[in-house]
């Protein structure tokens, strides 16, 4: 709880009606006169609309500024070497409006620009080292408050200086000094409002729950006025801040504590209440979001059922404890088996093949998966039918120039050769050859690629190269798939 009670320490608050306050202790050791209100500063040629306050040469470097009445931020500029920085802070006091300036020096990192009051007990900076002026407090007090801290077209000056008393009463300034000293406050009502808020405290959930149902109640004696809940993580980044305005003595409402977005981490929360009078009353607690942890793992696949040399693809997924899930396919902690790798054998992407089996038969494709610690797998069952065996007849030739099968089949020029063939799956090339009667090549051949399953062509013989004697011409046929052939003779004698 240290982070939460650090970060809301500028919040806490007694009532809004407050006595009024000098911006430093131990006030009456400091010089306020060296640049009073609506003095004329010839250096900077114009009227000085607040009052200046510095420990007279003392090293007032550091020192604390306070609040001159409870109220709430209304403006932060960050510090600068030169000038530094300035707050300034909002107050309803006796009903009336009025702005307190803090300028010249480095304000908190804890304050926060909202609607809960911030105290006079709570330092708001502390008094800059500033090269251009000098180190030292310039306090304003204001009824309205321009756009700029000094805009120049109501006559504004660096660092604060008017070109007329008159544009110093215009814009609202009124002695801070006096205004302290001479405010008289009512006696205002000091109880506390109450608050509470249910099904949050020690609370444990599961990363990716995306709320936590709560119950927020408050009441007062006389009035409310601001109601506020506040998640933040252990370094204080602020993830929840929700507020609800109400007048009345109680305020009840259902309120679902957003959380899908938060990560595994230990939470702190603060619900803030505060009555019309200004008292605060708040309540803290913290909760859990705890990692999801791996509950399965799944495996599915694209087809269960395969004939031999098909192909299924497989995915793994796995399952949280949150409801949520992932794509674990390919991951370095995955791995994929099978049960039976003659039936079925799948890589290490989950892509299966099946093979090539004498009856139908299956396997079990698992995917096993790690992380952080917890191993689990899934699995899924792949048949494989029964393979089909087929068997590929050769094709067939037939010769149809007619003439004699035995060498004394006399030519004496040249001649056609008609050759039908056929197949029933399809065919791809018929060709012949001249071959001598003890089958030497004569180097008299052709080659023809064919299609479909039947075909017949026709091959002019060119025999005048050849010598008288007995010869044989080789005719053959080969299917589509280059697996299956067949062949036939043709017996002649050239003269």
């Amino acid at each position: 709880m240290k982070k939460l009670i650090v970060a809301s320490s500028i919040l806490l608050s007694t009532h809004l009606y407050a006595t009024l306050n000098y911006p430093v202790q131990d006030f009456r050791n400091w010089d306020s006169t060296y640049n009073p209100f609506k003095a004329y500063y010839d250096v900077m040629g114009g009227y000085h609309p607040g009052v200046d306050i510095s420990l007279a040469g003392k090293n007032d470097v550091g020192k604390n500024v306070y609040p001159i009445a409870e109220g709430t931020i209304y403006r932060i500029i960050p510090f600068k070497s030169t000038i530094g920085g300035a707050v300034v802070m909002k107050h309803i006091i006796n009903g009336k409006t009025y702005y307190s300036v803090y300028y010249h020096i480095n304000p908190k990192s804890y304050l926060t620009k909202d609607e809960i009051p911030v105290k006079t007990s709570t330092a708001i900076g502390t008094v800059g080292n500033i090269t251009s002026f000098g180190p030292h407090l310039h306090l304003e007090v204001r009824t309205k408050m321009q756009s700029d801290l000094y805009p120049n077209d109501r006559g504004g000056l660096q660092a604060g200086y008017y070109t007329t008393k008159a544009l110093i009463d215009t814009d609202g300034y009124i002695d801070p000094i006096a205004f302290i000293e001479n405010t008289t406050m009512p006696t205002s009502d000091t109880t506390k409002p109450t608050a509470s808020i249910t099904n949050l405290n020690g609370k444990t959930i599961t990363q990716g729950t995306s709320s936590i149902a709560t119950y927020i109640s408050a009441s007062d004696n006389k009035a409310l006025s601001k109601i506020r809940l506040q998640v933040v993580n252990a370094s204080g980044s602020k993830f929840v801040d929700q507020p609800w305005y109400n007048s009345s003595t109680s305020f009840g409402i259902s309120f679902n504590v957003p959380t899908s977005s938060l990560a595994a981490n230990t939470y702190y929360y603060t619900l803030f209440v505060v009555d019309a009078a200004g008292n605060l009353t708040q309540t803290q607690g913290t909760f859990i979001v705890s990692g999801a942890t791996l509950s399965s793992i799944g495996v599915t696949c694209s087809s269960t059922t395969l004939n031999a040399n098909q192909t299924s693809t497989c995915y793994a997924k796995a399952y949280y404890s949150n409801g949520k899930n992932k794509n674990v396919t390919s991951t370095t902690t995955t791995s994929w088996s099978s049960s039976n790798p003659s039936v079925a054998s799948v890589s290490s992407s989950g892509i299966v093949t099946a093979k090539t089996v004498g009856s139908t038969s299956s396997a079990t494709i698992r995917a096993t998966y790690t992380e952080g610690g917890k191993t689990l797998y899934g699995s899924t069952n792949i048949t494989v039918n029964k393979s089909i065996q087929t068997t590929d007849n050769k094709p067939t030739i037939t010769i149809n120039t007619s003439g004699s099968s035995s060498s004394n089949n006399p030519k004496n020029s040249n001649f056609t050769l008609s050759v039908t063939s056929q197949d029933d799956k399809g065919l791809s090339k018929v060709a012949y050859a001249v071959l001598t009667s003890s089958g030497s090549r004569t180097y008299v051949e052709e080659v023809k690629n064919i299609s479909g399953t039947s075909n017949t062509n026709s091959f002019s013989i060119n025999i005048s190269s050849l010598s008288s004697g007995s010869y044989k011409i080789a005719v053959g046929v080969s299917d589509n798939k280059g697996q299956n052939s067949n062949y036939q003779y043709y017996y002649f004698q050239k003269r």
